[in-house]
């Protein structure tokens, strides 16, 4: 990979200027890196957008947050004083060191959605952003979080009405977010999906004694490219992780019978195959 560098002239200095292109690189890399960070790390400081809200009425807000997933602020705060790393750091951020985080709060009536029309009103906004920050392509690290709220949790007389679930919506409305990706970030890159499922559709699920749809969830993400990790919560509870085509329970302590909540995580773990511990 060539190095990232950056001319210098009268009017701005350097830092590090003993040091060549390719050590620089391996500072910036180093500064960000989100390893010894958490998830909810990172900024949107000196990046070309903070964030962009897609709402359509009634069916769901999408918002798309640009970050850096390390802790380069200081360094980019440095832009100010002319220092030339500060410039070279943010072009080195925008070619390798972006995450793009999406929250997808999805409310529709299931009765009257259809997704293809969803997924061409989504398509038409990303392909102008794209179009407007084309580095958005090539980012490699992705997060999509949906926040399953749908009218009436979406349970009530699926089965009667062959109304969708979680499993045949959440994998088609990810698959979409994602499509803007160019090839290199589809085969290398790294996608995180949480699926957030509230309390209204726990006690319909419970006592409705329904499935919510989460096998279809896991398979639609074994269908992604790239590598693919996800996470189900019930309101902020992490109960199962999926990684490297396995899902994992994540939830402790739990007892049929204690409450709706216990019951609902128990269906959950069930539905995804994950025997309950102890």
């Amino acid at each position: 990979m060539a190095p990232t560098t950056t001319t210098t002239n009268q009017h701005t200095h350097a830092l590090l200027p003993l040091l060549p292109p390719e050590l620089r690189n391996e500072i910036y890399a180093y500064v960000s890196d989100p390893a010894p960070r958490t998830a909810a790390s990172g900024s949107s400081f000196a990046l070309p957008f903070q964030q962009k809200v897609f709402t359509h009425p009634r069916i769901s807000t999408t918002t798309i947050i640009l970050a850096q997933s390390g802790a380069g602020n200081g360094l980019l705060a440095l832009s100010r004083y002319a220092v030339a790393e500060a410039a070279e750091y943010r072009s080195w951020l925008l070619a390798h060191g972006l995450e793009v985080r999406i929250r997808v709060v999805f409310c529709a009536d299931l009765r009257m959605w259809r997704l293809e029309d969803w997924k061409k009103q989504m398509q038409t906004h990303l392909r102008k952003l794209v179009k407007g920050y084309g580095f958005l392509a090539s980012v490699r690290r992705w997060s999509v979080e949906v926040v399953w709220e749908p009218v009436g949790s979406g349970l009530a007389d699926r089965n009667a009405k062959k109304m969708p679930g979680v499993g045949d919506v959440v994998p088609g409305l990810v698959e979409c977010l994602l499509g803007v990706r160019d090839g290199l970030a589809r085969e290398k890159g790294r996608v995180e999906v949480v699926l957030g499922l509230g309390e209204r559709v726990g006690v319909d699920a419970v006592l409705g004694q329904k499935t919510v749809g989460l096998a279809g969830f896991l398979e639609g993400l074994a269908g992604l490219e790239g590598v693919v990790t996800g996470v189900v919560k019930v309101g902020v509870m992490e109960v199962v992780g999926w990684k490297d085509g396995k899902a994992e329970g994540l939830a402790k302590e739990l007892t049929k019978g204690d409450s709706f909540r216990g019951d609902f995580v128990l269906g959950c773990l069930e539905e995804c195959g994950v025997k309950k511990e102890g």
